[in-house]
């Protein structure tokens, strides 16, 4: 959703900026044990979700419903718990 949304609006890059910062640090915690990938990615990769979530605040009282950012914030409030569950999981 943030990638079509940034076709149209440069506010949506910061989300595929944190996505892809996500991803990175996904690609260097898969050697890790559970537990240490859980104690990684609660360090480095819950300050990223939480600062995604909060500019999704922050843009969602801003942006029109319908727009492709509109839908793509809407998605992530939607998905918010889903998104935060590798958080709470080194297994996931």
């Amino acid at each position: 959703y943030f990638f079509d949304a940034s076709l149209q609006h440069d506010d949506a890059k910061p989300a595929l900026h944190t996505i892809h910062d996500l991803f990175m640090l996904e690609r260097r915690f898969a050697h890790l044990s559970d537990a240490d990938r859980l104690a990684a990615r609660q360090a480095r990769s819950a300050p990223l979700v939480d600062g995604f979530y909060k500019w999704v605040r922050a843009v969602a009282i801003k942006v029109r419903p319908g727009s492709k950012l509109g839908i793509a914030v809407n998605y992530a409030i939607n998905q918010e718990a889903r998104m935060r569950l590798f958080l709470a999981f080194g297994d996931v």
